[in-house]
């Protein structure tokens, strides 16, 4: 027995996501088969013909206890082959096309309490040549991913199809990832100054140092004269332009014994991380700094800010960071939230002699933030001294009530506490301490702070909310959405959350089914509605993967018969605490014939 299910027009053509309702009955049998491609989340729970599909099927008995969801893999929900993901193990940047080839990585997933933790991908995905659309945020960040890709929002995952410019995502806060490996201290510091400060064209086979800071020359020094063979020469063109240093060789015929090297030492160690030959504007983080333990990348950071960054209190309190590399830009601001330090990226051209170029800069504004930089990373030289002043002006400064805000809809959560516990927005402003509590109602008009939720959290002894407010995110706001080409594209399926941190975002491999699982065996929600509430026991179990109910198959792993006889035998067996069994098949597509 069969019908059509009517189908709405999708926004999104081109883009498919099938899934396959299968609703059996006592014997096994197949009492009906349809299927429905949706393109959207409200799609799947918002239509009414789906909907009233699920509702007749329930209450007219065709359905004994179970659903089976199967389907293709989430076709489209990608992100480009050039996206980087972190090793948590190593702190190694791979693409996730290197992490494809090799089928090995180590990830960091947001867990159901909006913390990240380390996890492994159980299957990885080539979805093959895909468009692809980039995602700015106002920090600077940037991803390119499919249209379908979900990204996070204060109220669940949503599509970039659903997004738009204004629209606030979540993103990693801090990322908890340190190398393993040593390096001597003395080439870590000689790294960063040759990348700040220092000059590495191979036109007269050494490099140099340009500096007018005695203590910074006086560092670059000691660690160049670290290295075999090596002194230190001053050219300052009779006093005419600030000071450069060269390291030279001390025995002029002195050649290191090792192949293709240079018979500066110093020369063959930039060389051998790609230092050697590159501009100002093409300067990059070598690959090995990405490894080194906490307290070298710390030192990595000083000593490179020492020489390009610096502090202002004109305005805002800053510390910046200036380069014309928009690429070590970016490297570096992801260096920094290694340490839970959240900068901003912003063009700024410079003018020289009537023409302006290109220019980067990397902002610390967030109060929070500033103060872990004093402390964790900090300057050497000379402005060692102002940050010092620095961080004693910011640490008796306010809060700047803008910043490290949450999305405005977070206050519907709080409503719903508070009518829970029966009680009126002037009380809760009594509870907060508001000076004239009768206001506190026109407060949820804007943004509230991390601080001011954690208080919300803590008088409604709300564990959602409290989670939300000492959660490891970041709510940006999205600065562009553009189309960048047709390239390439790969996933990763991550068991349990369905989520993974790329190029500093959160980004999703959603399943619909999960969705519609929360839906049928959700305890609050009402007749006549299809939205899950995410709050009762049954929702919350689904969501972190505790439910017994819920019974999810890789058929990439797992494609034979027999697995899918077991599977179809655990349908015989009534649910365990929820009203439904759920079953899921994903990546369907990869059974074998036989199982499908």
């Amino acid at each position: 027995m069969s019908e059509k299910l009517p189908v709405s027009p999708s926004p999104l053509s081109g883009i498919s996501s099938g899934i396959n309702l299968l609703y059996l009955k006592n014997n096994m049998s197949l009492v009906l088969y349809r299927k429905y491609r949706p393109q959207t989340f409200s799609e799947i729970i918002g239509q009414e013909h789906i909907v009233q599909t699920l509702t007749n099927a329930i209450s007219s008995g065709m359905v004994s206890h179970a659903y089976l969801f199967s389907g293709p893999r989430g076709t489209g929900k990608c992100v480009k082959f050039d996206t980087k993901i972190t090793d948590t193990l190593t702190g190694e940047i791979l693409t996730i096309e290197e992490m494809y080839k090799q089928k090995r990585a180590n990830l960091l997933t947001l867990q159901p309490d909006y913390k990240l933790k380390g996890t492994h991908p159980s299957n990885y995905i080539d979805d093959g040549i895909n468009p692809c659309y980039k995602v700015a945020t106002a920090l600077g960040r940037e991803i390119e991913v499919t249209f379908s890709h979900p990204f996070l929002t204060i109220e669940g995952w949503k599509k970039l199809s659903e997004l738009k410019v204004g629209d606030y995502i979540g993103i990693p806060r801090i990322l908890p990832i340190f190398g393993k490996e040593e390096m001597p201290e003395y080439q870590v510091r000689l790294i960063a100054h040759l990348i700040s400060e220092g000059s590495t064209h191979d036109w007269n086979r050494t490099v140099g140092f340009t500096n007018s800071d005695s203590v910074l020359v006086n560092d670059f020094v000691l660690a160049a004269k670290k290295f075999e063979n090596i002194k230190v020469v001053k050219v300052d063109s009779n006093g005419t332009r600030t000071p450069t240093y060269r390291p030279v060789q001390i025995i002029r015929r002195y050649w290191i014994n090792q192949p293709g090297q240079s018979q500066n030492s110093i020369m063959g160690f930039a060389k051998s991380l790609g230092l050697v030959g590159q501009k100002s504007k093409t300067k990059t983080v070598p690959p090995i700094i990405f490894q080194l333990t906490k307290p070298l990348l710390s030192l990595f950071l000083r000593t490179i800010y020492s020489g390009d960054g610096g502090v202002d209190y004109s305005n805002t309190p800053t510390i910046s960071y200036y380069s014309s590399s928009k690429k070590l830009i970016s490297q570096i601001q992801h260096l920094l939230l290694r340490f839970g330090i959240i900068a901003r990226i912003r063009y700024k051209p410079v003018k020289y002699k009537g023409k302006l170029y290109p220019n980067w800069v990397l902002e610390i504004t967030n109060r929070e933030s500033l103060l872990k930089f004093s402390k964790e990373i900090g300057f050497i030289g000379e402005k060692a001294k102002e940050l010092q002043q620095f961080a004693s002006y910011i640490s008796d400064r306010p809060t700047n009530p803008n910043c490290d805000v949450i999305p405005i809809e977070v206050w519907n959560l709080v409503k719903h506490e508070k009518e829970m516990n029966n009680k009126s927005w002037v009380e809760v402003g009594k509870i907060l301490n508001y000076k004239k509590p009768k206001k506190f109602s026109n407060t949820v008009r804007f943004r509230p702070s991390r601080n001011k939720l954690k208080i919300c959290g803590e008088v409604f002894d709300s564990r959602e909310i409290l989670n939300i407010a000492n959660s490891d995110i970041y709510w940006d706001r999205i600065a562009e959405i553009k189309y960048t080409g047709d390239y390439q594209v790969y996933d990763l399926v991550v068991p349990g959350t369905h989520n993974f941190v790329a190029n500093d975002f959160i980004v999703h491999n959603t399943t619909i089914a999960r969705l519609l699982a929360k839906a049928v065996n959700c305890q609050n929600r009402k007749t006549g509605e299809a939205e899950p509430c995410n709050q009762c026991p049954s929702c919350t179990e689904i969501m972190e993967g505790r439910s017994l109910d819920l019974l999810e198959i890789d058929a990439a792993s797992h494609r034979g018969i027999d697995e899918i006889r077991e599977l179809r035998d655990g349908i015989k067996f009534v649910p365990t605490k929820s009203k439904y069994k759920v079953f899921i098949v994903d990546e369907s597509h990869q059974l074998t014939k036989e199982a499908a």
